[in-house]
């Protein structure tokens, strides 16, 4: 964990147990996912759930690739 990583009001970073990650689809992405078809996100957004604060959003699909292949 470096000093520059995002932390909300509480002080969890995005690899907090309280910190969830929300992914955000096109769609043609949900319908992807409805049919049985798995989709890639366009956007995954980090959010603390006791503050309700956002910490990162991140939309770029190289890094969220990699991210889902380390899940």
């Amino acid at each position: 964990m470096t000093d520059s990583e995002p932390r909300c009001s509480c002080g969890h970073t995005t690899d907090h147990k309280l910190v969830t990650r929300r992914v955000e689809y096109s769609w043609l992405g949900w319908l992807m996912i409805f049919v049985g078809i798995s989709a890639h996100p366009l956007r995954v957004r980090y959010q603390c759930l006791k503050c309700d604060q956002v910490l990162h959003v991140e939309s770029d699909p190289r890094v969220i690739r990699d991210k889902r292949r380390h899940d």
